[in-house]
C-alpha cells in the first residue's frame, strides 16, 4: 500500500495484494490501517482514485464507507 497525508487530507495512492491472497480480508485490513493511521494525523478527508479496470467492487466499498466518515471525495476513474 502506498498513501500519503498533507493536512487534514490523505490520500490512498496504490494498493496491491498477490492473487493468491486476494479476498483473505488483507485489503480490508490495509484499508483499515490507513484510515485509522489517517485518523491519528488528524485526517478530515480521504481520497481514493482508481482505474476503471481495478477491483471496482473493493474500491466502491471503502468509498461509500468513508463518505460518511470522511467526506470522501467522489469515486472517480483516473482513466475516464
Amino acid at each position: 500500500m502506498v498513501g500519503r497525508t498533507w493536512g487534514e487530507c490523505a490520500e490512498v495512492e496504490q494498493v496491491w495484494v498477490d492473487e493468491a491472497m486476494r479476498r483473505s480480508g488483507i485489503g480490508r485490513r490495509l484499508m483499515q490501517d490507513f484510515e485509522h493511521a489517517a485518523q491519528a494525523r488528524g485526517v478530515r478527508r480521504i481520497y481514493l482514485s482508481t482505474f476503471s479496470f481495478q477491483a471496482r467492487g473493493f474500491t466502491r466499498s471503502w468509498a461509500i464507507a468513508w463518505s460518511g466518515k470522511w467526506r470522501a471525495s467522489r469515486p472517480r476513474s483516473a482513466n475516464s
